[in-house]
């Protein structure tokens, strides 16, 4: 976004950004700049903005753009491969699968540490990309794929005390899906942790975000109607 302040006496804006031409649950940003980068935004949407003094007394005229209607992937510091998994995607019945409640990606750290296979997992974790994740992508649930022995010396969310935590290492042996009957039970509450995304957002990852979460993916979109084709993005 770009905007003009060469006339105006100040130092601080605000930036509002919303889905609503009245604003309504706008996102705003504090900036002492004449542009802003805004991440994340859902993909072909119509958004307004507006810039406003921090008293809101003064106001620029509202803006409008239309994102492009592509894969939605997310910048989040360090922490890579993120993606709406499902989100703006068109199912074989001509609907559109509702964005911002489900994400899959790598895995979240808080600290460095050895796990017990002796390979190196690295913090990718800070004030700025938590912040991201719980209040720009509103997750609430993280669900952990990875094996007890990559876990780390922790079991909680590294994300912080708003996240619920779940591990479940439903690939031993990165046997992934098989006629297993114990594998299958296995993954069956993965699925149900979606039928509460509406409330409670989910981000889905293993180790990489590739394999294991890759699989869970893929299945969960031939569930609600993908085309292969988006299946194989």
């Amino acid at each position: 976004l770009n905007f003009d302040i060469s006339e105006a006496n100040q130092d601080e804006f605000l930036v509002h950004v919303s889905t609503s031409e009245d604003f309504k649950d706008a996102k705003i940003y504090q900036t002492s700049q004449s542009y802003y980068s805004i991440m994340n935004l859902y993909r072909g949407t119509r958004y307004f903005w507006k810039v406003t003094s921090l008293d809101g007394l003064n106001s620029s005229e509202v803006g409008t753009f239309i994102t492009e209607d592509i894969a939605r992937f997310i910048s989040a510091g360090k922490v890579q491969n993120i993606r709406d998994i499902v989100g703006g995607y068109k199912t074989k019945d001509g609907n559109t699968i509702k964005q911002g409640l489900a994400y899959r990606g790598q895995e979240v750290n808080l600290e460095d540490y050895v796990d017990g296979s002796n390979a190196n997992h690295y913090q990718n974790l800070d004030e700025e990309t938590i912040n991201i994740f719980v209040n720009d992508l509103g997750i609430r649930l993280d669900y952990d794929l990875r094996s007890e022995s990559e876990l780390p010396p922790y079991m909680y969310s590294g994300l912080g005390s708003m996240v619920e935590y779940v591990n479940n290492d439903w690939a031993p042996a990165y046997q992934y899906i098989s006629r297993d009957k114990n594998n299958v039970k296995l993954i069956k509450p993965i699925f149900e942790s979606f039928l509460t995304a509406d409330t409670k957002p989910v981000y889905l990852h293993c180790w990489g975000g590739a394999d294991r979460t890759g699989t869970i993916s893929f299945i969960l979109g031939g569930l609600l109607g993908m085309s292969f084709t988006d299946l194989c993005l």
